[in-house]
C-alpha cells in the first residue's frame, strides 16, 4: 500500500513537472518571435506562480 502511495505522488510531480516544462517552453517560443535587431518589445508584466491542490484521497 505504502509503494502505491509513493508511485501515486511520483506520478503527480512528473505529471506538474511536465505540464510546467510545456508552459515555459511555449513562453519562450513566443518571445523569441518578438526578437528583432534592436532587441525585444514585451510589454506585460508575467508572472508565473506555482501552487499545489490538496490532496483529498488518493486511492
Amino acid at each position: 500500500m505504502l509503494d502505491e502511495y509513493k508511485q501515486k505522488i511520483a506520478d503527480l510531480y512528473h505529471h506538474r513537472s511536465h505540464n510546467y516544462d510545456k508552459a515555459k517552453a511555449e513562453c519562450d517560443k513566443e518571445l523569441e518571435a518578438l526578437v528583432t535587431a534592436q532587441g525585444i518589445l514585451n510589454d506585460i508584466t508575467i508572472f508565473f506562480t506555482f501552487g499545489r491542490k490538496p490532496v483529498d484521497d488518493i486511492s
